[in-house]
């Protein structure tokens, strides 16, 4: 009987042996089933995180069209405001050269204007009455007084009437 102990002792070590494997085995199992299932969680929230994301691309591509149209329009305004500023850099250095030649101008008619009224006044003949200046000399003879009128301008030659 001692062999018949023996052998059911054998089997039930052995089959203790089984189930101590087969619990480890089953354990494996639930928890790659558990990982399992926690990794098809994550995916589908990853699945709704895209589904999100797609919706709020779709929302923002006409604001994104916007941006690109408008970035397009301050390129082709850049580009115009260089012509411009090209332009206005030429117009303000013709502007500057036509203001000194109006100077010069302006300086040259007052020089002009100054010369005439300096010939004027030294070849005019001198007219007594009031002021400072001397009376003229009584002594002028008769003959000389046609012909100071006359560069007066205030004796016709022709007919000799006098002008007052």
């Amino acid at each position: 009987m001692d062999s018949g102990q023996t052998q059911v002792f054998s089997q039930a070590l052995l089959s203790s042996n089984r189930s101590a494997s087969a619990n480890s085995v089953a354990k494996a199992v639930r928890e790659r089933q558990q990982d399992i299932a926690r990794i098809e969680r994550t995916l589908e929230e990853l699945m709704v995180l895209f589904e999100q994301m797609n919706e709020q691309v779709l929302l923002a591509e006409p604001v994104v069209a916007n941006i690109e149209h408008q970035s397009d329009n301050i390129n082709t305004d850049v580009a115009q405001a260089k012509t411009h500023i090209g332009v206005a850099v030429v117009s303000a250095k013709s502007a500057r050269r036509k203001k000194w030649i109006c100077l010069f101008i302006a300086i040259g008619a007052i020089a002009l204007i100054a010369i005439i009224i300096a010939i004027y006044f030294v070849t005019r003949p001198k007219t007594g009455g009031g002021g400072n200046s001397p009376a003229p000399a009584a002594t002028t003879t008769a003959a000389a007084a046609p012909a100071r009128l006359a560069r007066r301008g205030m004796i016709d030659q022709v007919s000799g009437t006098v002008w007052s």
